[in-house]
């Protein structure tokens, strides 16, 4: 018989009474720290980044142990994708920076810091093995990014101490959706864990971000009061995908200077470059490098000319520019790729769209040191500007400004 809300509501309450009254009897009790943020929330989902400092795994250990795929994990620190199967067994320097992703979720079960709605990821699940607690499993195996109590809530676990070999357990994190009060610019919530002689400036120069934002977003005027282990919220610069109507990938949103992969067979590679304050972030898709191309449509939208690229003509009345956009997926082996013509003053000029990032420097960021010694090496590099008249689109796109005059229409292939 299904429960009443109320019901529901008033047993997990109990639930997390019992989590506290029993917290005295676990072994290396966690202490709920009255510092760990918490988001009330009514509905929503939203991607969410979570910062994890290695232990000295391998990048496919920490996939596997947030339950991310592993292509995911790569995109979100900007990682080679044509080396996915070498840096697979790459061991993790202790300490290292790691960017997960996840989905933040509203979750209406209750939690026993609030007893309300929170925001909380629900996508790691953790198997119980020989000699596991749940203190163990929050503050050593998750390096304290949750707690027991919080453990113990998701999973209905009356007695803290009472857990089996193999079972599985949903693993919340806590999380935030900055554009649900403030819809643009876009952002995408990192959970944050303070390290060690960590304040607002330095987390904000690591981040992009700004002293008054994240005091802002974390309610805390000064940040000599933070505590290492501390979670905080960091609101990340990302970019939403413009893509056409009824494209199956129509919300995707990329960090700045990361990437995600699109498309049932990932043929396709957007990367998100955000340059200063006042550069509206842009979304630049071009062909996997590593896609399995027995298995992908054409990118091409004409001879030449694949998706994210464009050439340049000098024209009487100016520079024909030529573009070949990505602009998503309907269904299997069918792309949206607009094919447009634009004429503008002058031929622009465009820079080289970032290369991939050390693991360990946070994408996007100004910071090019890895954020704890002795990181694992990526393949740092900038690509060397071409000199042909196809050249790839960069973080901004001149020719669509105001000042471009559309001279054709849109041809769709696929």
């Amino acid at each position: 018989m299904r429960m009443r809300m109320g019901t529901r509501i008033l047993l997990l309450g109990v639930c997390g009474l019992l989590v506290a009254l029993a917290s005295s009897s676990v072994a290396n009790a966690q202490t709920i720290n009255s510092t760990y943020y918490k988001e009330g929330c009514y509905w929503g989902t939203c991607p969410a980044r979570i910062s994890y400092f290695a232990k000295s795994e391998t990048l496919e250990e920490i996939a596997d142990l947030f339950g991310v795929e592993f292509d995911e994990l790569m995109g979100a620190n900007n990682l080679d994708i044509t080396k996915a199967d070498e840096l697979k067994s790459t061991k993790v320097a202790n300490g290292t920076l790691v960017i997960v992703p996840q989905l933040c979720e509203c979750l209406s079960s209750g939690s026993p810091f609030t007893g309300a709605s929170v925001r909380r990821t629900n996508r790691t699940v953790y198997t119980v093995k020989e000699g596991d607690t749940l203190s163990k499993i929050s503050d050593s195996i998750f390096g304290g990014l949750t707690t027991y109590p919080e453990i113990a809530s998701v999973n209905q676990i009356e007695d803290v101490n009472l857990i089996v070999i193999d079972q599985k357990l949903v693993i919340p994190f806590m999380c935030s959706c900055p554009n649900v009060t403030e819809p643009e610019p876009f952002q995408i919530g990192l959970t944050y864990q303070v390290q060690a002689g960590d304040d607002f400036s330095k987390i904000a120069s690591k981040f992009g971000s700004s002293e008054k934002i994240l005091e802002t977003y974390n309610n805390i005027t000064n940040s000599s009061s933070l505590l290492a282990s501390q979670l905080i919220r960091v609101p990340l610069a990302a970019c939403k995908a413009n893509f056409s109507g009824g494209a199956q990938d129509g919300n995707l949103v990329v960090t700045d200077g990361a990437y995600n992969l699109t498309t049932t067979e990932d043929c396709v590679q957007c990367k998100c470059y955000i340059e200063g304050d006042d550069t509206l972030p842009s979304m630049n898709c071009v062909p996997n490098p590593a896609r399995d191309t027995s298995k992908c449509p054409s990118l091409d939208c004409s001879a030449g000319l694949s998706i994210g690229n464009f050439t340049t003509k000098t024209v009487a009345t100016g520079c024909e520019v030529t573009t070949c956009e990505y602009k998503g997926f309907i269904n299997a082996g069918k792309v949206e790729k607009p094919y447009t013509q634009s004429v503008e003053p002058t031929c622009p000029a465009y820079t080289a769209a970032p290369g991939p990032s050390e693991l360990g420097t946070v994408p996007g960021s100004s910071s090019t040191t890895p954020s704890a010694p002795g990181a694992a090496p990526g393949t740092p590099g900038v690509p060397a500007p071409s000199d042909s008249s196809s050249i790839a689109l960069s973080s901004r796109h001149p020719f669509l400004s105001a000042a471009s005059v559309v001279v054709s229409v849109l041809l769709f292939t696929r």
